[in-house]
């Protein structure tokens, strides 16, 4: 059986909503070379090709946290109305984290 858990996470960013969205949405690659500390890479599934990727796609981050490199596999879900990104979690270290 499996589990679901919801987390909701405001971060604070210094760019306008349009622009973040847009680079989340279109450019995830380009991420790792903005927060050159904490991302390392972004890895797409399922061809690989950056301009195929949107609602439904599934990715690969490698990031450090604590000192740590770890992973964490998504399939991402957009909605442009509202410019709302949920990320929902496959596989990776942060689910042992919060897992109860």
């Amino acid at each position: 059986m499996a589990v679901h858990y919801k987390l909701e996470v405001y971060v604070p960013i210094n760019a306008p909503a349009d622009k973040f969205y847009d680079v989340f949405k279109i450019r995830p690659h380009h991420l790792p070379n903005i927060s050159t500390q904490r991302l390392q890479n972004c890895q797409l599934h399922g061809g690989g090709i950056w301009d195929t990727h949107g609602h439904g796609s599934i990715k690969t981050w490698t990031y450090s946290i604590g000192g740590k490199t770890e992973t964490f596999k998504e399939r991402v879900e957009f909605d442009d109305a509202t410019k709302t990104v949920t990320l929902i979690g496959l596989e990776g270290n942060v689910l042992k984290e919060f897992k109860h």
